[in-house]
């Protein structure tokens, strides 16, 4: 059986963990951490990062940052979430 442990990050510390269903899709995955992310964020820098690619005045704030295992979303704090044995 699989699982999702979703992880916060001040720099390289850990500081929260979280393991959820195996069952959660990627995509599902992806938008929790973006929503986690978000928390950190002013209104106008969510609201940039969620324009079209391309667009003027897009910034990459909320887009993945690493296309490997873990995830990984957000600065710092940040956000990773690996899919794992239990």
């Amino acid at each position: 059986m699989l699982k999702w442990t979703v992880r916060k990050w001040d720099g390289l510390e850990e500081i929260w963990s979280r393991d959820l269903p195996g069952r959660m899709g990627p995509n599902q995955v992806e938008r929790l951490l973006q929503r986690l992310a978000c928390r950190h964020l002013t209104d106008d820098e969510i609201i940039s990062a969620s324009l079209p690619k391309n667009a003027v005045g897009r910034t990459s704030i909320l887009d993945e940052t690493d296309f490997a295992q873990p995830m990984s979303y957000g600065e710092n704090p940040h956000y990773t979430a690996d899919w794992h044995p239990m």
